[in-house]
C-alpha cells in the first residue's frame, strides 16, 4: 500500500485529508488542490508496485483506458501525474458514496438506479472494454444519487488477445463469476455476472451466497431465492427471475449482453407501473436464461440475444435500435450488392407468401428475413473486398471454407430457414473478416519469407513470395518495392558473397573488409553482409586495441609515463566498457600519486629543517590533497601551521619594539616569549627571534629620563601616560617607545608632538607651546 498521512503534499498542489479506499493496484485519497481551490479524489500507485515499471505502465493503462470512455455514466479521470517515486491520477469527487449504501431500498429504486450503469457498460463494450471488477465499490453516487461506473483495473482491453500479455484476475470474490474463478480473462458475460451480483445485494442487502461465500459455493454452490428485505415491497417474478439468469453458473444460459438486461429492466418497471396487458418479461427473462452464445463473446457485443437452436431470441426484443440498424442494411448496405446477388437469385420459392400466413408469424418471418438479409449484407462487403486479392493465392484453403459457408447458407435462405441462413452468413462473414484482417499480417509474412529467400540465394522463391506481398501490401509499398530490386539483384549478389568469402580464407582483414564493403554497395540491405562486415571490423577493432595497449605496458616499463598514458587513454576511449585500459590507467595513476608523494613529503622535511614553515604546510596540505589519511602528514601540517603563525607573530612583535612601552603590548610580547621559549629544541631561526625580543622587553622595560619645556600657560598631556598640566619645565621617566605629546591653551590652536624614546632618553627637552592665536 502507499504510506501517506493525512496532511502530505503531492506534487506541492495536492493535500490528502483523509483515505476513501483501497484497492489492487493502491489507495483512492480525498486531497484539496490548493492549486484550484477544490476537492479531487486521487488514486494512488501502491508504492511497492511504484518500483516496478510494469505496474506503471498498467496504472497507465488504466488511466488512458478510463479517459477514453466518454460517457455521462462513467468517471472520468483528469489527470495523471507522476512527482519523483509516487503516481497518481486525478478523479472528481462523488460524494454520494457508493450504490452498496443503498443496499435494501425498494426494487423498483434499485432498478432505475442501474439503468446509467447499464448504458456505461454497454458503451464500454461496444468500444471493446470489459471492466472486469463490477461490484458496489466502483459505482459511485453523485450529489443527485445518480450512479456512475468507476475503477477500470481490471479491465480487459481490446488488444487483450494479441498483445500477449498476462492479465490478472482482477476483480472481487463475492463478484467474480465461476470463469473467472478458473483464472479466464474477462468478458461480457462476467460483467453481466457481476451486475447481477450488485443488483441482487441491492435487492436482498447481501451478496450471493452470503454469508458462507467461497469460490466452492460460486462454483457449484445452490444460489438461494431472492427476496425483498422485510418490510419491503416483495420482488417480481420477473426481476427475481433475470437476476438468476444473470447469475448463472452457465455463462451461455446468462444474458448475452448488458442491453438486454437494460431491456428487461425496464420492460419489469413497464410492468410494475401497469398491469392491463399480459406482462413479457417473464418471456423475456425466460428467452435470456436459454439463449446461446456464439463463439464471439470476447468481441463487441451483439445489439441483443443470440439465437439458441434455430429461434433467435433477440427478436423477443422489439428494440427501436435494432429494426432501424436492420433498416439500414436493408436500404443502403445491400443495394451496392444487388448486381452481384442477382447472379444467385434465389428460386421462386425463396419469396415469402406472407399473406398466406398468420399476421403474427408473417412478422416474425419477416424479421428473420431482414435478419438474414443484414448478415448476409455484412459478410458480402468482405467477401467483395477479399475478391480482388486472390484469396485463392494465399489464404490456405480459408477462402474456400468461407466460400462453402456462403452456399450454405444460400441453401437455407432458399428453404426459408431465415435464422439457419443468417448463422450460416454471420459464420462466413467471421471467417472472412477474419482473413481481411490477416491479409495484412500474411502480406508481411510473405514478405519476410522473400527476404529470407533473398539472403540465402533462392531467387525464384523470393519472386513467388513477393508477387503475395505485392497483392496483399500493395506493389508501391516501399519495403516491396526494395525487395523487389534486391530480388533482380541475387546472382551479382551472390557472386560478391563468394568472393568476400574467398577473401576471409586468404586474405588479410583489410582485405576482408573491403570484399564485404563491396558486396554491401550491391546489396546494402543484406543483413548476413551487414553481420560478416561487423564481424571483420570487429577483429580489426581488436587487433588496434591489443597494439595500445601492448605499446602502453611497454612505455610504462621504460618509465615513459606521459606516453603510457597516451595510449591508454586511447584504448579507453576506442573501448569505454572494457576494465583493461581503465585498470592500466589506475595502476599509471597509483605510480604518479607515489612519485608526487615523495616529493610533496621531501619538499615538506626540507622546510621544516630550513624552518620556512609556510612552505612546509603548503606541502603537507598537498600531500593530503592527494590521500587525506596520511596521519604523518596530517601531524606535520598542524605543527607547520603552529609553528608558521607563532614565526609570523615573534617577527611582527620585534618589528614592532616601540610599541612594548604600552604594558598591554609588553604583557603580550612576554607571552608571547614565553611560549616560544616552550618549543623543544628551537633552530637557530627561533634562537635569534627568541634573543631579540626578550632583548627588546628588557629595554622597554627600562625608563629613561626625559625633558620637557613649556610656557607655563599651555596644558600639557602625554597619551598613556596622563595630563601633565602647564609647567615651564619638567622631567619625566618613560619607557623607550613611541608617544603623543599634545599641547592645549584658550584662544590658540593645539599643538602635537610625536616622539620615539631611546634606552638612554630624549637628546634635548621637548617644547609644547601654543603660539598661534585662532
Amino acid at each position: 500500500m502507499t504510506d501517506r498521512k493525512e496532511g502530505e503534499m503531492l506534487a506541492d498542489r495536492f493535500r490528502l485529508v483523509r483515505p476513501l479506499g483501497s484497492g489492487g493496484l493502491g489507495e483512492v485519497w480525498l486531497a484539496e488542490d490548493v492549486r484550484k481551490g477544490r476537492e479531487r479524489a486521487l488514486k494512488l500507485l501502491a508504492d511497492d508496485l511504484a518500483r516496478h515499471p510494469a505496474h506503471i505502465d498498467r496504472f497507465r493503462r488504466e488511466f488512458s483506458v478510463a479517459q477514453s470512455l466518454v460517457h455521462p455514466a462513467i468517471v472520468r479521470p483528469e489527470e495523471f501525474v507522476s512527482d519523483g517515486g509516487s503516481h497518481f491520477f486525478t478523479m472528481p469527487v462523488l460524494p454520494g458514496g457508493h450504490v452498496g449504501g443503498r443496499s435494501g431500498e425498494p426494487w423498483s429504486d434499485a432498478a432505475r438506479r442501474l439503468l446509467p450503469v447499464c448504458d456505461a457498460l454497454a458503451y464500454a463494450h461496444r468500444k471493446g472494454v470489459v471492466h472486469g471488477d463490477i461490484k458496489p465499490q466502483n459505482i459511485l453516487l453523485d450529489e443527485s444519487g445518480a450512479a456512475c461506473l468507476t475503477d477500470f483495473g481490471a479491465a480487459v482491453l481490446p488488444d487483450a488477445a494479441e498483445d500477449g500479455r498476462v492479465r490478472r484476475p482482477g476483480g472481487s470474490l463475492a463478484y467474480m463469476s465461476p470463469q473467472r474463478l478458473e483464472g479466464r480473462s474477462a468478458r461480457t458475460s462476467d460483467d453481466v455476472y457481476g451486475l447481477g451480483c450488485v443488483i441482487h445485494e441491492l435487492l436482498c442487502g447481501f451478496p450471493p451466497f452470503s454469508p458462507d461465500i467461497s469460490e466452492e459455493a460460486i462454483r457449484g454452490g445452490e444460489l438461494a431465492a431472492l427476496a425483498a428485505p422485510e418490510g419491503r415491497p416483495q420482488l417480481p417474478d420477473e426481476l427475481a427471475e433475470l437476476v438468476t439468469a444473470m447469475l448463472a453458473r452457465d455463462e451461455d444460459s446468462r444474458p448475452v449482453t448488458i442491453q438486454a438486461v437494460r431491456a428487461a429492466l425496464d420492460e419489469i418497471l413497464a410492468e410494475s407501473a401497469t398491469t392491463e396487458t399480459p406482462s413479457e418479461a417473464a418471456a423475456i427473462v425466460a428467452r435470456a436464461r436459454a439463449g446461446a452464445r456464439t463463439d464471439a463473446a470476447d468481441g463487441p457485443p451483439a445489439p441483443a440475444l443470440q439465437r439458441s437452436s434455430g429461434v433467435p431470441i433477440w427478436v423477443a426484443y422489439a428494440l427501436g435500435g435494432i429494426l432501424l440498424a436492420a433498416a439500414a442494411v436493408l436500404f443502403f448496405v445491400l443495394p451496392r450488392f444487388a448486381e452481384e446477388r442477382a447472379s444467385r437469385r434465389p428460386p421462386p420459392e425463396r419469396i415469402v407468401q406472407e399473406t398466406e400466413a398468420p399476421r403474427q408469424d408473417m412478422q416474425l418471418l419477416r424479421i428473420q428475413r431482414e435478419a438474414a438479409d443484414a448478415a448476409m449484407g455484412d459478410m458480402l462487403q468482405d467477401r467483395n473486398y477479399l475478391a480482388t486479392l486472390q484469396p485463392s493465392l494465399w489464404s490456405g484453403g480459408a477462402w474456400e471454407q468461407a466460400i462453402a459457408e456462403e452456399e450454405k447458407g444460400d441453401g437455407f435462405y432458399r428453404r426459408r430457414e431465415y435464422p439457419d441462413a443468417q448463422g450460416a452468413y454471420g459464420t462466413a462473414g467471421a471467417m472472412l473478416r477474419e482473413l481481411r484482417e490477416q491479409a495484412p499480417d500474411i502480406g508481411r509474412a510473405a514478405l519476410e519469407e522473400a527476404l529470407q529467400a533473398i539472403e540465402s540465394g533462392d531467387q525464384a522463391t523470393a519472386l513467388a513470395e513477393l508477387e503475395k506481398a505485392g497483392i496483399l501490401l500493395g506493389a508501391t509499398d516501399p519495403e516491396v518495392q526494395s525487395a523487389s530490386r534486391r530480388a533482380a539483384r541475387v546472382p551479382e549478389t551472390m557472386q560478391a558473397v563468394a568472393e568476400a568469402r574467398a577473401s576471409g580464407r586468404e586474405g588479410s582483414l583489410e582485405e576482408q573488409r573491403t570484399a564485404w564493403q563491396a558486396v554491401l554497395g550491391i546489396a546494402p540491405e543484406r543483413q548476413s553482409a551487414r553481420r560478416e562486415l561487423s564481424a571483420v571490423n570487429a577483429r580489426i577493432d581488436q587487433q588496434l586495441f591489443n597494439s595500445r595497449m601492448s605499446r602502453g605496458h611497454a612505455a610504462l616499463g621504460e618509465g615513459n609515463v606521459e606516453a603510457a598514458r597516451t595510449e591508454f587513454e586511447a584504448a579507453a576511449k576506442q573501448r569505454p566498457n572494457d576494465p583493461g585500459p581503465v585498470e592500466a590507467l589506475a595502476a599509471l595513476e597509483l605510480e604518479e600519486r607515489g612519485q608526487r608523494l615523495a616529493q610533496l613529503q621531501a619538499a615538506a622535511m626540507a622546510g621544516r629543517f630550513a624552518e620556512d614553515w609556510p612552505r612546509a604546510a603548503d606541502n603537507y596540505r598537498g600531500m593530503l590533497e592527494i590521500d587525506s589519511n596520511i596521519v604523518a602528514a596530517q601531524r606535520g601540517l598542524a605543527e607547520a601551521e603552529t609553528r608558521a603563525r607563532l614565526d609570523e607573530a615573534l617577527e611582527n612583535t620585534i618589528a614592532n619594539a616601540r610599541l612594548l612601552n604600552r604594558d598591554d603590548a609588553w604583557q603580550r610580547g612576554r607571552r608571547l616569549l614565553d611560549e616560544a621559549a616552550a618549543i623543544p629544541a628551537p633552530g637557530s631561526r627561533l634562537d635569534g627571534q627568541l634573543n631579540r625580543l626578550e632583548q627588546a622587553l628588557a629595554v622597554a622595560a627600562t625608563p629613561a629620563p626625559v625633558w620637557l619645556r613649556s610656557d607655563g600657560l599651555t596644558e600639557v598631556t602625554i597619551f598613556h601616560v596622563g595630563r601633565l598640566g602647564s609647567f615651564d619645565s619638567r622631567m619625566l621617566e618613560l619607557r623607550p617607545g613611541a608617544y603623543i605629546a599634545v599641547g592645549t591653551r584658550d584662544g590658540y590652536r593645539d599643538v602635537r608632538r610625536e616622539f620615539i624614546v631611546a634606552p638612554e632618553g630624549l637628546p634635548e627637552p621637548l617644547v609644547l607651546i601654543c603660539t598661534d592665536p585662532i
